[in-house]
């Protein structure tokens, strides 16, 4: 302790000023500042107002010295309140959320599936938040949780738990998917066929634009693909040449890339799906991650970024390659990019081998 006087205030933080009260209470008895001036000396160090803090700072260094304290010392006092503060809440804020904290933990720990269930049933969909639901998902998967891509008989407009304890993702968390058209459907269901999805359901509230997306996020593959059910739902509404130019002709990969953007995430793994075209060199990402700088590592996946830079001896790029809750960033050398460089393109599907770098 650096006085006496501040003993009965920061006995229970073992001398630490942790709390905003602390800050305070410090500020008075030690240095000699009302509660109310404690109070506005809290509020400029927390702004950084520093023609503010000048005065204070002027006022307490010499309170501390009236209480026997050498100039040195009462600014090193001042130091630690000005680093207490920069990161300091008031006393009941802080419980509160260390309270919070353990309960979260606690769930996390004994219920993990019920926890990230809640957790992703509050978090955004707005995927350029830093805690949304894609992020979150990522988070349960590495636990060793298993999610039920949205589906026309099993998903709801909440996040639910199967009796296999796997997540159902719902079809209120497809993006343009609101929450009447999915009232709509749980009250329809279950469907047999499309054909019966678009007999029981209210056209007004499920339209064109919400048929088209929950095709494409594949929740009536259990009815057959993607192509033929929508060009059958052109032909009810009698609008054949409505069908999207876009999904014209496309092939299986093209397919599974339209749902994953649907769905913001990719739903099954390319190595799955395609795992005739993978080698069985291609490592998991628990894998790649274990390995040691400069050993050989084998990646698979999509690529969703690729960029060229002129470096001195030649064209190289720098790569990211994405799967099912995986992603590698991959940086491919002049001397070896010319020869695979045709092979590379933004949505193609690729296996690298090479060295692991930092």
């Amino acid at each position: 302790y650096d006085h006496e006087c501040v003993v009965p205030y920061l006995k229970e933080t073992s001398g630490l000023m942790i709390y905003q009260e602390s800050l305070m209470q410090v500020s008075h008895a030690l240095g000699g500042l009302t509660l109310s001036e404690a109070d506005q000396m809290r509020s400029a160090i927390k702004k950084k107002d520093p023609k503010i803090m000048i005065q204070f700072q002027e006022k307490f260094i010499k309170g501390c010295m009236d209480k026997g304290l050498s100039n040195k010392h009462a600014n090193k006092v001042w130091d630690k309140i000005i680093a207490f503060s920069s990161y300091s809440f008031n006393k009941s804020h802080a419980a509160t959320y260390a309270l919070q904290g353990y309960y979260c933990q606690w769930l996390k720990t004994y219920f993990p599936i019920e926890f990230y269930a809640a957790t992703l049933e509050f978090s955004s969909d707005d995927s350029k938040k830093n805690e949304n639901i894609y992020t979150h998902r990522k988070h349960a998967v590495t636990e060793g949780i298993n999610f039920i891509t949205a589906d026309i008989n099993q998903s709801a407009i909440h996040f639910d738990i199967d009796k296999n304890n796997n997540i159902i993702w719902p079809l209120s968390a497809i993006k343009g998917i609101g929450d009447k058209a999915v009232e709509e459907i749980n009250k329809k269901q279950p469907f047999s066929s499309f054909d019966d999805f678009m007999s029981k359901i209210e056209k007004r509230v499920i339209n064109k634009r919400i048929v088209l997306k929950l095709v494409c996020a594949g929740v009536f593959d259990t009815f057959g693909n993607k192509e033929p059910i929508l060009r059958h739902y052109f032909k009810i509404k009698k609008e054949p040449k409505g069908y999207p130019k876009e999904l014209e002709n496309l092939n299986e990969t093209q397919w599974k890339k339209v749902q994953d953007e649907t769905l913001g995430f990719i739903s099954i793994p390319y190595k799955t799906v395609f795992k005739d075209k993978f080698s069985n060199l291609v490592m998991s990402s628990s894998s790649i991650a274990k390995a040691r700088r400069s050993q050989k590592v084998c990646a698979g996946g999509l690529v969703t970024g690729l960029r060229e830079h002129k470096a001195r001896n030649g064209l190289m790029a720098f790569m990211t390659i994405e799967d099912k809750d995986e992603k590698h960033d991959v940086v491919i050398f002049a001397n070896s990019y010319q020869s695979v460089k045709d092979k590379l393109k933004k949505g193609f599907i690729v296996e690298i081998r090479g060295v692991k770098g930092y």
